[in-house]
This record gives structure tokens, C-alpha cells and sequence, in this order.
């Protein structure tokens, strides 16, 4: 049996989406172990199980699958348990979460042990327990379901954040311009007053005048705008002062 899948019946009702959703490799070098497996989860509402007796084969296909959960024989031909977790976990980064359930005829606490240490998440013994198995099963996938919604939510979060940081960069870089366009007006002289006169119309007399701001600089604008400018980066005074 490599790469067999199959296919799973309807859900129950009350079969949870992340269960329904799931997909689940078995990996063991016996096939019944593997058929029994995997019709308990197809029973159990698994949407999605692929089961392998080649463990050369279940490690290519989760590596390029990436599972929801790897039920996990240790003692195979080839490539046992052991160096498989260590290939898989060496290609799964600390934002990943590819639970791995241990479910082995070797009782010894040193197979247990090592088997947590080089990468399983859970560790059941054969002859096991239907209903203990499938307890485990779904509190992996039910902990990998939370997992990727906190990781979505966190992704979320960081591109917002992300996108706050760009606006102020935005609009400190948009400041540093308008400064620098303000401090180079007055710096070189380019702004420059003119007067209207007020006649006075029954004699032509000059009786007043109105003082108008011109700038020579680029980009050509009207004053309010160069003032209003000044304003939003603390330069007004100094820019009313050259004014005058």
C-alpha cells in the first residue's frame, strides 16, 4: 500500500471542520496496520488519507503535501521512524506545525524518549486503542487548526503593521522634503515681496499698498500653499520673518 488514498464517506453532523478538513498520512511497513488505521479515520469524518507501507515514499509525499498529521510506525525497513521525523523536521521552519503521532510495538522507554526528542508530538503503543488513538488524533488537528489561525491572524496583524510603518516613512520623508524646499527659499532668497498700490480714484493718488509673498522656486505654487507648508514642518515664523 503506497500512496493509497482513500477516499472518506460523508461526515457526521457533528464531525468538526477541522477533522473533516484534515489530511493524514499513515506510515507503517505492515498493511494492515496501515488499512486499519486509515479506515478508523475515514470512519472517524478524515476527509483526506493517504497511506504508505515505503516510508522512502510517505517522506517525499510529505514533503511535498505537507499533511495536517503523519501517524508514524518506528521500526521499518530502510528508513525508520527515527531518521524520518529528523528528514522531515529538518525542512519545517519554527512557523510550521507538522504534528507527528508515534504509534509503535516498542514499549521501551528509550524508543519513547527518543521518539519525543528527534520530533514526535505524541507517542501511542501497539496493540493500541481505537478510541484513544482518534482522542489523539484530534487534539493534534484540533491543535493545528488553532495554530493556523493564530498564525493568519498574526500575519494579519504584522502586514498592517507593516503598512503603518511604510506610511510613516512616507510621511517623514514627505516632512524632510517640505523642509528642505522651505529652508532653500530662505536660504537663497526666492522669496520676494511686491506691492500693489491702492489710488485713490477721484485724484489718482497712491494711498496704500498691498504687500504680496512671490516664490521663485520650484514647484510653482501659490503662497498660501508654501505657508501652509512652513506651518506643517515648524518653519512658519521663521518664513513669515523672511517675508517681511
Amino acid at each position: 500500500m503506497n500512496g493509497t488514498s482513500i477516499p472518506a464517506p460523508r461526515s457526521p453532523v457533528d464531525c468538526p471542520s477541522y477533522l473533516q478538513h484534515a489530511r493524514v498520512t499513515v506510515v507503517d511497513d505492515n498493511a494492515v496496520n496501515v488499512d486499519v488505521l486509515s479506515r478508523l479515520l475515514q470512519r472517524s469524518g478524515v476527509a483526506d488519507v493517504t497511506g504508505f507501507t515505503d516510508p522512502q515514499q510517505a517522506l517525499a509525499h510529505c514533503l511535498s503535501t505537507r499533511p495536517d498529521l503523519v501517524l508514524l510506525d518506528l521500526h521499518m525497513p530502510e528508513l525508520d521512524g527515527y531518521r524520518f521525523m529528523h528528514e522531515l523536521r529538518a525542512t519545517t521552519g519554527d512557523s510550521e506545525f507538522l504534528p507527528v503521532l508515534v504509534l509503535t510495538a516498542d514499549v521501551t522507554g528509550d524508543a519513547r524518549r527518543t521518539a519525543l526528542t528527534v520530533g514526535a508530538d505524541d507517542f501511542i503503543t501497539k496493540p493500541f486503542d481505537s478510541v484513544e488513538v482518534m482522542l489523539r488524533v484530534r487534539n493534534l488537528l484540533e491543535t493545528g487548526a488553532l495554530y493556523t489561525r493564530l498564525q493568519e491572524h498574526t500575519d494579519v496583524i504584522q502586514a498592517a503593521l507593516d503598512q503603518q510603518l511604510a506610511n510613516e516613512r512616507a510621511a517623514q520623508q514627505h516632512r524632510e522634503q517640505a523642509r528642505n524646499r522651505i529652508e532653500t527659499v530662505m536660504d537663497q532668497g526666492r522669496l520676494m515681496m511686491v506691492y500693489q498700490p491702492f489710488v485713490r480714484l477721484n485724484d489718482l493718488e497712491i494711498v496704500g499698498a498691498e504687500a504680496l509673498s512671490r516664490f521663485t522656486d520650484e514647484p510653482h505654487r501659490p503662497p498660501n500653499v508654501w505657508f501652509d507648508e512652513a506651518h506643517d514642518v515648524g518653519l512658519l515664523g521663521a518664513l513669515e520673518c523672511d517675508a517681511v
